[in-house]
């Protein structure tokens, strides 16, 4: 019985540690039309199905309670792909985006 406790709590650590928090958030229909919609306006070229994947990964750091900055800077990173390029106020548009569509 001990020996199970041990696991357990072993389990919770990883749990903890892991990359993306339990209860991240995905967009409903709605939100995800919504949060399309919204990226496509701050920039056209972000109209790819995938980010809402990064949308998401965004929100678990905005959960997690990391500085706006560094989100701000790992949103450049994560939305720049395939010839686009995001630059901060774009980022910083995309944050404010994220956090009202279905981050909060």
């Amino acid at each position: 019985m001990l020996t199970g406790c041990a696991a357990g709590g072993n389990a919770a650590t990883e749990t903890a540690d892991s990359a993306e928090p339990r209860g991240v958030p995905s967009p409903d229909a709605e939100e995800a039309i919504k949060l399309m919609a919204g990226l496509a306006k701050v920039n056209e070229a972000l109209d790819q199905e995938r980010l809402i994947d990064e949308a998401r990964d965004t929100c678990a750091e905005i959960l997690k309670g990391v500085d706006s900055a560094d989100v701000v800077a790992r949103i450049q990173d994560r939305f720049s792909d395939d010839g686009v390029e995001v630059n901060k106020t774009q980022a910083g548009r995309i944050l404010t985006l994220i956090e009202g569509t279905f981050c909060y």
